[in-house]
């Protein structure tokens, strides 16, 4: 018995070992690709050397270069399985309901105080942004 049972392991460590394919490493939970510094590329606010830095629970950290540095905390909730994608960024005393999408090292987000249906960028009622990735040594 002990020999067909570790007959049985040899065989199998090999496909356990086996790597994962790229395909299933590219499709990571949304989450984990919001965490890490974005720039902002893209705004109907105006462009402004702003900076989104998520943590890994999705606490996200506004700041300003051109205010100083001055920053703002936000909490950000995601509902990946809607149709488009909503996110939700609560400071406490305001509250943002959007919409997202991620395309590469980009994020695209539409949001105000009711949640906008489409990605729309020339309506005036919501905030249009486009984050791009900050790269290490940027």
């Amino acid at each position: 018995m002990r020999n067909a049972v570790t007959l049985l392991l040899l065989l199998a460590a090999p496909a356990l070992a086996a790597p994962v394919p790229k395909s299933l490493k590219a499709k990571r939970p949304d989450a984990e690709v919001f965490v890490g510094a974005w720039e902002l590329a893209e705004g109907t606010n105006g462009v402004r050397p702003y900076t989104w830095t998520f943590d890994e629970d999705l606490t996200m950290w506004s700041k300003s270069s051109a205010e100083n540095g001055r920053g703002s905390k936000w909490v950000i909730k995601l509902d990946p399985d809607k149709s488009p994608k909503q996110i939700d960024l609560n400071s406490g005393s305001t509250c943002y309901k959007g919409i997202y999408t991620i395309e590469g090292d980009e994020i695209r987000l539409v949001y105000n105080g009711e949640r906008p249906a489409d990605f729309d960028a020339n309506q005036k009622a919501n905030n249009y942004t486009v984050l791009r990735r900050v790269r290490d040594g940027k």
